[in-house]
């Protein structure tokens, strides 16, 4: 079974964080099907993630310049005590 979105990097993880820094990883998504997908990202826990943006159009793969398929998203992070 192919799959159809693809992930980089697989895996986010902050590690060495400090209480109320904010800190930021970039995830790239692709897809990799030949038809339109929409998305939503919804992180688990609000007060602590964010993802931007959070909902989008990727088109089918190969992409055209008015729906490409592949997006770029901040992922961001929030530590704080309380």
């Amino acid at each position: 079974m192919s799959e159809v979105l693809s992930f980089y990097p697989e895996e986010i993880s902050f590690t060495d964080v400090r209480v109320n820094q904010t800190y930021i990883q970039i995830l790239d998504i692709t897809n990799t099907t030949q038809a339109s997908l929409s998305l939503r990202i919804r992180p688990g826990n609000s007060e602590r993630l964010s993802a931007e943006p959070s909902t989008f159009t990727l088109g089918e793969y190969p992409s055209l310049p008015a729906f490409p398929s592949f997006v770029r998203l901040s992922v961001q992070s929030f530590t704080s005590f309380g």
